[in-house]
């Protein structure tokens, strides 16, 4: 039997953080708990310890959110599975209207998103996100709403995204840093600049195993240092994509495209791109660079491109 809990104010949301991450409803019982947000929050603390903060403390309950709204005037500074979730595991997250802006913690802060740093075998849906992500993780997974995605469905999502100061930031998207192992995005709408190092996406940064659909990215600037760059998925492996479109500017070294950086494998069909493209080597409208392996139908680019060096194609 799924127990419900009122969520009525920021003081009983911070109880039921307190008490998820202090393994007073762990194990068993937190999966079977529903917590039901009944008004919208507004938070002015400059840090935030996530909900479910480890995978030895993670959230696997049904959060509803109800469409409210919670909203930081303050920028909050987070770390490790840093989010308003930490770390979900075989949870639920539905309906929340989520805006505030992230700095990341000196330690790095691996795993980073607005809405949870690492998700699970869980579902996502509804959400809306207006964020700014700044500060420097190198090496790390950084989404707009989740830093990484594993066997997991993230459906209907809506994000005005920033993501900036990006040195080094390996693994980058305006809604995921890294989609991987059965994990799929569909209907996600994204717009923004989205700023890293490498494998940087207008939606996904790095996207393994898994699949993107009935998405875009619009009025979209991505920007970065180094290659596998693209206004949707900077690295395709072995995915998925179909009917996505992305439209605005994207721009690197090598592997750039307007869709796709580099696509490695697998099936890209009914998807255009109208965007701007510019790099040194292996640029493309649409896709930068593709394995033979790879299959792209009813698709096509109509945006300008332009390479200082070499491999340059519409």
């Amino acid at each position: 039997t799924v127990k419900a809990y009122c969520i009525d104010g920021s003081s009983t949301l911070l109880a039921v953080q307190k008490a998820i991450n202090n393994g007073e409803v762990y194990p068993e019982s937190n999966t079977d708990n529903a917590y039901v947000l009944k008004t919208d929050i507004s938070f002015s603390a400059s840090s935030w310890t996530p909900i479910g903060k480890s995978s030895t403390y993670p959230f696997k309950g049904i959060f509803l959110g109800d469409n409210k709204k919670i909203t930081g005037s303050s920028t909050i500074t987070v770390s490790s599975y840093g989010g308003l979730f930490g770390y979900l595991n075989g949870a639920t997250v539905d309906g929340l209207d989520l805006n505030y802006n992230i700095k990341i913690g000196s330690d790095d802060g691996q795993y980073i998103g607005a809405l949870a740093g690492h998700v699970s075998n869980s579902m996502i849906s509804n959400i809306t996100v207006t964020t700014t992500i700044t500060g420097s993780a190198s090496n790390k997974e950084i989404g707009g709403l989740v830093g990484f995605a594993s066997s997991s469905t993230l459906r209907d999502i809506n994000a005005n995204v920033t993501i900036k100061d990006g040195t080094d930031i390996r693994y980058v998207g305006g809604v995921v840093g890294w989609l991987y192992s059965g994990s799929s995005v569909i209907n996600a709408n994204v717009t923004g600049a989205i700023n890293g190092y490498y494998n940087v996406g207008g939606i996904v940064g790095w996207s393994s195993n898994s699949s993107i659909m009935d998405s875009s990215a619009n009025d979209i600037n991505v920007v970065a240092e180094s290659g596998n760059i693209g206004g949707l998925v900077g690295d395709c492996d072995s995915c998925t994509i179909d009917s996505c479109h992305t439209s605005g500017s994207v721009s690197g070294t090598s592997n750039i495209g307007g869709l796709i950086g580099d696509l490695g494998g697998k099936t890209v069909s009914n998807s255009y791109s109208s965007c701007t493209v510019s790099g040194s080597s292996s640029v493309g409208g649409f896709v930068g660079t593709v394995n033979s392996s790879s299959t792209i139908r009813d698709s096509y680019a109509v945006g300008e491109v332009s390479a200082s060096r070499y491999s340059v194609g519409g």
